[in-house]
């Protein structure tokens, strides 16, 4: 998954900024759409990047009855090729819990 967000006059914007997304699927097929809050800061960041921890996501839940979760990290990564995981400034919320519940 790729993320890319671009902020053009960093400093006249808020704290924080609203993104809108999608998922795109092999076979044309799209995700709701989801909104996400980011915090503005002044570093040189060229991508934050959510990493699902496990390679392939398989939703098997509907035919076992059993919950299938996948942890999820969001790191980000500045300039100078830092790497810095966001623990405190990331929310996951759901607008179809009956598809997927967030957590």
């Amino acid at each position: 998954m790729q993320i890319d967000v671009e902020v053009e006059e960093p400093s006249d914007l808020p704290a924080t900024q609203l993104v809108t997304w999608q998922v795109e699927y092999p076979g044309d097929i799209t995700s709701d759409l989801g909104v996400s809050k980011i915090y503005v800061s002044p570093k040189d960041l060229i991508g934050v990047v959510p990493l699902a921890m496990e390679a392939e996501i398989l939703n098997t839940a509907i035919l076992t009855g059993k919950t299938v979760a996948v942890p999820v990290k969001v790191v980000s990564v500045e300039d100078d090729g830092t790497v810095t995981e966001l623990v405190e400034s990331v929310e996951c919320r759901s607008s179809d819990e009956d598809v997927i519940k967030a957590s």
